[in-house]
């Protein structure tokens, strides 16, 4: 009796951590939530508006700097190419370059300094907003990104 009780709590406890487990690794073992689905979805029509308006405004007013589209797509993941994963302030860099409260301090500066390139800057907005479209979130100390919209 003991033992089916014992057997019976371990089942509960791997079913239990399959789950949790699930749920972080993105797999589809665990239904997405109403409210991470919209989440995702608001990521991804705000995505597009930036794209559609960063490439109007950039082909229209500015000639376009190929190596600046390509850097504001790639620049928020630099740290961790350049740096691996071992070492912690990589992670706070990361997190860094992938907040939108970053973003819009960098885009005002660019605003009230007049730069010419300062509507390419919605690429990088185009950048997190993919990623959290896809549900990545911003990372912990230990290097994990956690499903956005939990």
């Amino acid at each position: 009796m003991k033992q089916d009780i014992r057997l019976k709590h371990i089942r509960e406890q791997v079913s239990s951590s399959q789950e949790t487990s699930a749920r972080q690794t993105g797999n589809n073992i665990v239904p997405m939530p109403m409210t991470r689905l919209l989440y995702r979805l608001e990521w991804s029509m705000l995505t597009l508006v930036a794209l559609v308006l960063a490439i109007v405004h950039v082909t229209w007013n500015t000639p376009l700097s190929l190596a600046l589209v390509v850097a504001c797509a790639i620049l928020p993941d630099v740290p961790l190419a350049l740096f691996g994963y071992k070492k912690r302030w990589v992670f706070l860099l990361y997190n860094l370059t992938h907040s939108l409260a970053v973003w819009g301090g960098v885009i005002t500066l660019a605003f009230v300094l007049d730069w010419q390139w300062r509507w390419t800057l919605l690429i990088w907005l185009v950048h997190i907003g993919l990623d959290r479209a896809l549900g990545y979130a911003l990372r912990d100390s230990q290097g994990h990104i956690h499903p956005a919209g939990d």
